[in-house]
């Protein structure tokens, strides 16, 4: 599953380039409670390739993609 903040990927469970799996490489899943919960404004959760709106498409996008908007100040 690949991981979105404010319209960036910041992990993706298939590294650039291949088609197979192997994560983002350097870098582990986010550990969501590094999120304020206050911070977030939306939360959206897209179970599989056939959800994922294009915009948040690609490779990593086959099992699915969590976007998480932030609150601007």
């Amino acid at each position: 599953m690949s991981v979105v903040l404010d319209g960036s990927v910041i992990y993706s469970s298939v590294a650039p380039g291949l088609g197979g799996g192997g994560g983002t490489p350097g870098r582990t899943p986010p550990d969501l409670k590094m999120f304020d919960v206050a911070s977030l404004a939306a939360v959206e959760l897209y179970r599989g390739a056939g959800d994922v709106p294009i915009e948040f498409g690609g490779a990593g996008a086959a099992c699915g993609v969590l976007v998480l908007w932030t609150r601007r100040n």
